[in-house]
């Protein structure tokens, strides 16, 4: 297999493509066999700990609700990919909340820990640079947050 970092990015790409293309059509199975189990979710407020299905599940469920309750698109560009070893790359990529042409939150810089699983790509980790409270923050880490709880979108 070709290690460059055009094929780490590529996979990476990959990845975040299925899981939004999971986003904009509610569907939990096209999500669920982009993620590795188990695996964790951090941002500045918590860690969520995701073990089994069910808890995934709620994962897309709480960041669908977001979406669907502001209108609002993820968009995601891979930026950075490199192999640690044939089976995990470390990855980057900037995340932003939009409405038609209209910026409503981000961008947020986030790393992936990407791993080979069952013959598969698979996230395996990932880190959300969210930088203040808002209902996605909330939605990822699981931990209500001072915005969150207005429900506010952003």
């Amino acid at each position: 297999m070709d290690r460059s970092p055009e094929t780490a990015r590529a996979i990476h790409q990959s990845l975040l493509d299925r899981s939004g293309e999971a986003y904009r059509t509610g569907s939990f199975e096209l999500f669920a066999p982009c993620f590795a189990l188990p695996t964790e979710v951090h941002t500045f407020e918590a860690t969520r700990k995701i073990t089994n299905e069910a808890e995934l599940e709620a994962l897309f469920d709480d960041t669908l609700n977001v979406l669907t309750k502001a209108g609002a698109q993820l968009i995601r560009i891979a930026t950075e990919a490199l192999f640690a070893d044939e089976n995990t790359i470390k990855a980057t990529h900037s995340s932003r909340l939009v409405i038609g042409d209209r910026l409503l939150a981000g961008p947020f810089p986030i790393f992936f820990l990407v791993k080979r699983s069952q013959g598969a790509w698979r996230l395996a980790a990932s880190q959300y640079a969210v930088d203040r409270p808002t209902s996605f923050a909330e939605a990822l880490s699981g931990v209500p947050t001072q915005k969150g709880k207005q429900n506010a979108p952003d």
